[in-house]
């Protein structure tokens, strides 16, 4: 019988495997042995405070006041940009001017516990960033402070929500799915992504956002460290792959660094930074927060904050 070509292929390949099977089976395989470079499970690592302490933070961040990683609003580089660029940045701008901000019910938020629906809800998130991002591009090309107001609406309107997160990764709050509990801030993806948005757009309309209210960049700035920042220190989210220490010393002493060299910044110079305990230690300097020595309660023996 003549076997087809593709039974040809077939034959020769099975007989090539066959005989490699027989061959590998005759030789002595040699192998290196393995290692083991975990660390042992509960064995403190500090992989960040060892590489990192604050010593050698404080020399490699720069002062706020020359902070500049994008030209903000009135810098002449949005006035470099092509004309065609500019022109549709400035369109999107004014079709979103006035636009009233979309609220985000409960009933919208309970969809993805009650039938697993997750993109009604996102979709309203993202169309209110989307907005906003038009808004501040818009003002940053024309500079007249005809957007302000809308964009201090929608700046106003997302610090106003209960959960800058997704519902669908409520799992991690101790409330499980459903509504987000305001008393446990949680800090995931879109959340994060939330925070850093509205900085942006607070780094990028700088003072000119005080001509509607100074309290607009205060409440951002507020709702960033109470929805992220202490979240951060104080809780041990599984994302972040860490064995289930009620501490997190590496982390602790980064932002701990940051705070204590003038990193976070703040609206009112002379103002002071709250400590966990309730009291007041560190005072702001030209806008940020200066060095100061920590009370015993909110310091640990790395000079991190001493969290529960």
């Amino acid at each position: 019988m003549k076997l087809s070509k593709w039974n040809r292929r077939d034959f020769i390949s099975g007989t090539s495997l066959l005989l490699m099977r027989h061959t590998l089976a005759a030789q002595v395989v040699r192998t290196l042995p393995v290692a083991d470079t975990a660390i042992p499970y509960g064995k403190r690592r500090e992989l960040l405070a060892r590489q990192c302490p604050p010593a050698a933070l404080h020399k490699s961040l720069l002062p706020i006041d020359q902070y500049h990683p994008y030209p903000r609003l009135g810098d002449a580089a949005w006035q470099g940009l092509r004309p065609e660029t500019r022109a549709a940045l400035l369109g999107q701008g004014v079709a979103a001017l006035n636009k009233p901000f979309q609220a985000e019910p409960a009933t919208l938020f309970l969809e993805y516990k009650r039938n697993g629906n997750r993109s009604h809800y996102e979709a309203v998130r993202t169309a209110n960033l989307n907005q906003l991002r038009d808004l501040t591009y818009a003002e940053c090309i024309e500079g007249q402070g005809r957007f302000l107001d809308s964009i201090a609406n929608g700046l106003w309107a997302i610090s106003e929500q209960s959960f800058w997160g997704v519902p669908a990764h409520l799992y991690i709050q101790k409330q499980g799915l459903g509504l987000p509990d305001p008393k446990d801030p949680i800090v995931d993806l879109f959340a994060a992504d939330t925070s850093a948005e509205l900085a942006s757009m607070v780094y990028l309309l700088g003072p000119a956002l005080d001509t509607v209210s100074p309290m607009i960049r205060q409440r951002v700035f507020a709702e960033c460290e109470r929805r992220i920042f202490d979240p951060l220190i104080s809780q041990n989210f599984m994302w972040m792959g860490l064995p289930n220490a009620k501490r997190r010393d590496d982390l602790a002493v980064f932002l701990d660094a940051l705070q204590n060299t003038g990193s976070f910044y703040d609206m009112n110079a002379g103002e002071q930074q709250r400590n966990d305990d309730g009291s007041y230690d560190a005072t702001l300097s030209g806008g940020y927060l200066a060095p100061a020595t920590r009370s015993s309660k909110t310091t640990g023996a790395a000079g991190g904050a001493k969290r529960p």
